[in-house]
């Protein structure tokens, strides 16, 4: 299982940041999209969870499944 990062932009502008556990970036946009595009926002593929500092992802919300189990 890998971890991608999205940024998800509601109506009023404010952009939050969303680790998401999936096998691939396709998978984890679906993930993404399910959660927050039927709400209306905007969805962005930043990368792979790597290229993001410890304490940058710290305090992202995490989708998707968890460490060793199926995508849910």
């Amino acid at each position: 299982m890998q971890e991608f990062v999205f940024s998800v932009t509601d109506r009023d502008g404010t952009t939050t940041f969303v680790r998401v556990r999936a096998s691939d970036p396709n998978a984890a946009n679906a993930l993404v999209l399910a959660k927050y595009g039927s709400a209306g926002m905007q969805v962005t593929y930043r990368g792979d969870a790597s290229a993001f500092g410890q304490d940058q992802l710290g305090g992202m919300d995490v989708i998707g499944a968890p460490s060793g189990a199926g995508a849910l």
